[in-house]
């Protein structure tokens, strides 16, 4: 999953990358998506992962008090993540059926390349739902692509 939508960086705003917030516009929309994500049923999540820049560590909270899971802070997923990073990560969880990350782009999209093959656009708030046969690349199928928006109207019903 993609942080959702935060403060613009640089030296105008004042803003350095680690500590870019969601907008309120940004969190607002993140709790109707979470809401949505909550709503799809996708099953029990044993891990919610985060990248510690406050942008995903505020989306990972969000999405962890609609789905009841308190999110994890991890270092491997700060901005330059790739694939060998999730693996190193999911190794580190062998007894994880379902692993949710927050992370960013343009890694989200290269780490989804790595696992199913396919190039995926990750919009400010998507989910891929990837579902891995091993952790290797190309030992993933891409099971769910959700844009912000489905998963605010799935929220919103």
């Amino acid at each position: 999953m993609r942080h959702g939508i935060a403060d613009d960086a640089g030296p105008a705003n004042g803003f350095q990358d680690a500590h870019r917030s969601l907008t309120p516009e940004g969190a607002k929309r993140m709790a109707v998506q979470a809401r949505g994500l909550a709503a799809l049923k996708l099953g029990p999540v044993d891990v919610l992962l985060s990248s510690p820049l406050l942008r995903c560590a505020q989306t990972a909270g969000i999405v962890g008090g609609a789905l009841g899971l308190e999110p994890v802070i991890e270092e491997r997923l700060s901005p330059g993540a790739r694939f060998e990073e999730i693996a190193e990560i999911l190794d580190d969880h062998p007894d994880a059926d379902r692993v949710w990350a927050c992370g960013h782009q343009p890694d989200l999209s290269y780490i989804t390349l790595d696992l199913t093959g396919g190039l995926v656009e990750f919009r400010k708030g998507g989910v891929a739902v990837i579902e891995l046969d091993g952790v290797r690349r190309g030992g993933g199928c891409l099971q769910a692509l959700f844009t912000p928006a489905s998963l605010r109207a799935m929220g919103s019903a």
